[in-house]
C-alpha cells in the first residue's frame, strides 16, 4: 500500500476593517470647522493599529477616530483609512461640498426722504446678496412703522425735524448698515396772488 503524505498550509484568514464615516456637516463655507468621526469594526475582533484621514484635494488631514478641520473651498473626497494590527486595511469615504468664504450683502438707497407730519412715506432699499443667499431686513427709528422685515418699510412722524431710520441687511451670516436721513417739514399752500386792474 503506497503511503502519501499531504502537506497543507493553512493561511489565517484577515478580514478588513470596516470603517463608516460621518461629517457634521456636508455643505459649508470656508473656513468653517468640520467634525469627522469614523466608526470601525473588524469582523475578526483584531484591534486597530492606526486610522489615517486624507481629502482628495488636501491630502492628509489627521489621524484620530475624531478631528476638527478646515478644508479648502471646493469639492473633496475625504477618506478614512482603518489598519488592524496584522495588517489588513480598510476605508469608508464621504463627499463634502465647501463654498467659497462669505461675502456680506450690498444695499443702497438715494436718500435723503422727505416727509410731512402725519403722512404715511414708503422707504425702500435696494439690496442683493453676491453669494445668492437669502437676506433678513431690519428697520429701526424714531416714529410709527408698519413693516420692520422687507427691503421697504412705511413710515410716518408727527412733527417736523431731521430723523434717521436704519435698516440692517443680514444674510444669516454677515450685516450691512443703511442709515437713511429723512426730513420731515410742513408743506404750506402756494400764496395766492390776486391781480387787479384799474377800474373802468
Amino acid at each position: 500500500l503506497d503511503e502519501h503524505v499531504w502537506h497543507v498550509v493553512v493561511t489565517e484568514v484577515n478580514s478588513p476593517p470596516v470603517v463608516t464615516v460621518s461629517a457634521s456637516s456636508l455643505r459649508f463655507r470656508h473656513p468653517e470647522h468640520v467634525t469627522l468621526h469614523a466608526h470601525i469594526v473588524d469582523p475578526d475582533g483584531d484591534d486597530i493599529a492606526s486610522l489615517h484621514w486624507f481629502s482628495e484635494r488636501d491630502g492628509a488631514l489627521g489621524i484620530g477616530d475624531r478631528i476638527q478641520v478646515v478644508l479648502s473651498s471646493g469639492f473633496h473626497l475625504v477618506k478614512a483609512v482603518a489598519t488592524d494590527v496584522r495588517g489588513r486595511s480598510g476605508e469608508g469615504s464621504l463627499e463634502i461640498t465647501v463654498l467659497p468664504p462669505n461675502r456680506p450683502p450690498v444695499a443702497r438707497h438715494d436718500g435723503p426722504v422727505m416727509a410731512v407730519p402725519g403722512v404715511w412715506v414708503n422707504i425702500t432699499v435696494d439690496a442683493h446678496d453676491p453669494d445668492g443667499d437669502d437676506l433678513w431686513f431690519l428697520w429701526e427709528s424714531e416714529g410709527t412703522v408698519s413693516n420692520t422685515s422687507e427691503p421697504w418699510s412705511i413710515w410716518s412722524w408727527d412733527t417736523v425735524g431731521g430723523r434717521t431710520v436704519t435698516v440692517a441687511v443680514h444674510d444669516g451670516l454677515a450685516n450691512v448698515t443703511l442709515a437713511i436721513p429723512v426730513m420731515v417739514r410742513e408743506v404750506y399752500p402756494p400764496p395766492v396772488v390776486q391781480i387787479t386792474g384799474p377800474d373802468r
